[in-house]
């Protein structure tokens, strides 16, 4: 049987606080845009505590050195990401998960 959701859900958030850093570095469009109104709606966001802003800077895998920082920096992202969401999940319980990365 499906579960009815009817009270406010517990959404883990793993994104930079802007999609477009270079272009748009002071933007804060997630926060107003996603995450504000998901609070307004009294849903309980839960951001992943973790600095993607490198990640975003480099995101092209276009470019022969964004690959290779990637290589080297996106294994431990990955450890920190599930550790987090691993965590939040047996402590309080999940209901949704956003990311957006690249």
């Amino acid at each position: 049987m499906a579960r009815v959701l009817s009270a406010a859900l517990r959404i883990f958030v793993a994104t930079d606080s802007n999609p477009n850093p270079k272009g748009l570095a002071e933007s804060s469009i997630w926060e107003r845009n996603l995450l504000d109104p998901l609070r307004d709606l009294g849903h309980e966001v839960i951001r992943f505590a973790y600095d993607l802003r490198p990640f975003s800077l480099h995101a092209n895998p276009a470019y022969p050195a964004d690959r290779a920082w990637q290589a080297q920096h996106r294994p431990r992202l990955e450890e920190e990401l599930l550790h987090q969401v691993r965590q939040w999940h047996n402590e309080h319980g999940l209901d949704l998960f956003f990311s957006y990365f690249w």
